[in-house]
């Protein structure tokens, strides 16, 4: 999801360009019992979170970011991020009277440590070096507009070591901004990125992953992260193993995220949704289409119910 907002909309836009040539193409998931995986008695629950009750746990989670704001094409913003009936719910809506004015609101949380700041409450947070991630969702049906659940290194890269993986990765075990492709619109993506968000960055993507029914059901996401490499899932079948672009593997530990993006550029601290600048500077639709082809009058939600981390045992 490429966490910083100055670079996050070029740099995504790189990591789609990698994923669209190169051989990259759409794969349907081979649903077959030698590349199915689920956790058994090896492994060993570190982390389990059901979204029971009708509030965040604060203890674990805190809202993205450590203000309210501008991201992307749209807001960020805390009350877009409910806990209803057993789910996390992360909503996508035009507000004509938001906030910080009219446009698209969404939001999202993580489990980084934070100490109180903003208003905001400390938070102890959750972070593991390796093992197996895995959240059961339901993603919204928009254009210009996608869900995502994905990893961070405790520190953000601050304290960077170029071409290795002393200072972690970014690894987004799924994302799904394809609504736009009127063909093809039920897949999803992983990456993984390294080296911080700079000239360094190095970035590395799957093809494209069909999911049937993608908008219309629930469906399993997961990582099994070793030191041989990440290997991703979907509904518990393998849908890509790869180490990251340096050849190396993330050996630092890594927290959780649960959001929602609203495609678009930030000028001037404005958002202009589902538009980006081309090699000549012009603007144009972005990669990931406009939200503006949505129903303005609906909310679009991102459904998590839950999110289970796993230690394989010694």
């Amino acid at each position: 999801m490429l966490k910083k907002i100055m670079c996050g909309s070029i740099c995504l836009l790189l990591v789609l360009l990698l994923c669209s040539c190169g051989g990259k193409k759409i794969r349907e998931i081979e649903k077959t019992p030698d590349n199915a995986f689920a956790p058994d008695d090896n492994w060993e629950l570190t982390f389990s979170e059901d979204f029971n009750g009708d509030s965040l746990d604060r203890n674990t989670w805190h809202y993205a970011y450590s203000e309210e704001g501008v991201r992307r094409g749209g807001w960020w913003v805390d009350d877009a991020v409910l806990v209803e009936n057993g789910n996390l719910v992360i909503r996508t809506e035009y507000r004509e009277n938001g906030k910080f004015g009219a446009g698209w609101y969404t939001g999202g949380i993580e489990s980084s440590p934070r100490e109180a700041e903003n208003g905001q409450p400390a938070c102890a947070g959750f972070s593991q070096t390796g093992g197996y991630f895995e959240a059961r969702c339901k993603v919204p049906a928009t254009y210009g507009n996608w869900a995502a659940f994905w990893l961070m290194p405790v520190g953000d890269f601050k304290d960077d070591v170029f071409g290795t993986g002393e200072d972690g990765a970014e690894i987004d075990i799924f994302e799904s901004p394809f609504m736009y492709w009127k063909e093809h619109q039920n897949v999803i993506s992983h990456a993984v990125h390294v080296d911080g968000y700079g000239e360094e960055l190095a970035s590395i993507g799957s093809d494209y992953i069909e999911v049937e029914n993608l908008y219309d059901e629930f469906h399993t996401f997961g990582l099994k992260w070793d030191e041989t490499g990440y290997t991703f899932y979907v509904d518990g079948y393998e849908t890509w193993h790869t180490k990251d672009a340096l050849d190396t593997v993330c050996n630092v530990p890594a927290y959780l995220l649960l959001s929602c993006e609203v495609a678009g550029i930030v000028e001037d601290e404005k958002p202009l949704p589902g538009q980006e600048r081309n090699a000549d500077g012009e603007l144009t639709v972005n990669w990931a289409g406009t939200p503006e082809d949505n129903d303005k009058t609906k909310a679009y939600d991102f459904l998590v119910d839950y999110v289970k981390v796993y230690r394989e045992k010694a």
